[in-house]
C-alpha cells in the first residue's frame, strides 16, 4: 500500500509540475507571437510598399533630392522618437 501510495503522490507532483510548466510556456509563445506579429505587420507594410511602382519612385527621388546620410538619420531619428513613445503609451496604460 505505501508503494502505490508513493507512486500515487509523485504521479499528481509530476502532473502538478507539468502543468506549471505548460503554463510558463504558454506564456513564452504568446510573448513571441506578439514579437512575430510586429514582424508580420512590417513586412506586410513593406511588400505594399514595393508593390506600388509610384511608392518606389516617390523613395527613389526622396534618396536623389535628400541624400542618403540624411535619410538615414532621419529614419534612425524616427525609430528613437517611436521607442520613446511607445514607452510612454506603455507607461500611461
Amino acid at each position: 500500500m505505501s508503494r502505490s501510495r508513493d507512486l500515487e503522490r509523485r504521479r499528481l507532483a509530476l502532473r502538478e509540475q507539468i502543468a506549471a510548466e505548460r503554463d510558463l510556456l504558454g506564456a513564452e509563445i504568446a510573448m513571441i507571437e506578439a514579437r512575430l506579429g510586429v514582424v508580420d505587420r512590417v513586412t506586410t507594410r513593406a511588400r505594399s510598399f514595393l508593390h506600388s511602382p509610384a511608392m518606389i519612385l516617390v523613395g527613389v527621388a526622396a534618396l536623389a533630392l535628400i541624400g542618403p546620410s540624411r535619410i538615414l538619420a532621419y529614419v534612425s531619428r524616427s525609430v528613437v522618437l517611436l521607442t520613446a513613445a511607445k514607452r510612454v503609451v506603455k507607461l500611461l496604460r
